[in-house]
């Protein structure tokens, strides 16, 4: 295509018609033109990639820090229902310990009551040996959590059975060394039921945690799963209240 220059130039040469100049100048305008619209369009789409790629990126590294974050408060609270459920091993084995010193103290006075001192003993082995079980497994499920209650459950039985005994010997009645096992009984009931509480506060935590967006798709992914709740049958850890 000619320049305006070199059209100008033809007309004073006789070559082309005023005319044809302006046909000429008019066709050039319009392939001026037609380029600006080309070479805009060209960069309106470089700068829309452009943007678009910033968006992309920042769309990924906002997923991956979602990721990130949500992933360490599934550690941070997988690691507090571990501790909680500890604290309430703990508790289970204070409870568990105090068990020999009842029989200890009792034993010389009810020396006719050896089926009811058994049963206590038994009751104890049965629920050490749930709770040995439980500390060696890295997760706990519902069925263990029922057996655990159905066993302190049975172990609560029989010291109320030992303490219901008791009534009957004054000399146990009088004893320092009984009363002060009696406040340490009720202690320890109480301690198992704050770690009781405490445990399943964390497991709804960490349960809703997984419930949730975007906690539920990443649990798929890494594969945490739903905690069973500390929901002990009967009586199992209510506080033994020993009276006289």
């Amino acid at each position: 295509m000619k320049s305006k220059e070199q059209i100008e130039k033809m007309v004073q040469e006789g070559k082309v018609t005023r005319e044809q100049a302006n046909m000429l100048l008019q066709a050039l305008e319009e392939s001026q033109a037609r380029r600006k619209r080309i070479l805009k369009n060209v960069f309106a789409a470089k700068n829309l990639g452009s943007k678009l790629k910033y968006l992309i990126i920042t769309i990924v590294l906002l997923c991956v820090l979602i990721v990130i974050v949500n992933y360490n408060k599934f550690i941070v609270l997988e690691k507090a229902v571990e501790e909680a459920r500890g604290n309430i091993g703990s508790v289970c084995q204070r409870r568990l310990d105090l068990i020999p010193n009842l029989v200890n103290i009792v034993k010389g006075y009810m020396r006719h009551e050896n089926e009811v001192l058994m049963a206590l003993t038994q009751a104890r082995s049965d629920a050490q040996e749930v709770l040995r079980i439980l500390k060696s497994k890295e997760d706990i499920s519902g069925d263990d959590i029922l057996q655990l209650g159905a066993t302190q459950d049975m172990l609560t039985k029989s010291i109320k059975n030992i303490v219901a005994l008791a009534e009957s010997y004054p000399d146990i009645k009088a004893s320092s060394n009984f009363l002060a096992l009696q406040d340490q009984l009720e202690g320890t009931e109480n301690r198992v039921n704050i770690a009781r509480l405490r445990y399943n506060y964390t497991v709804r935590q960490y349960n809703q945690k997984i419930k949730t967006f975007p906690g539920n798709f990443l649990a798929k992914m890494c594969g945490f799963k739903s905690k069973a709740y500390f929901e002990a049958d009967n009586e199992a850890f209510n506080a033994i209240k020993i009276n006289f």
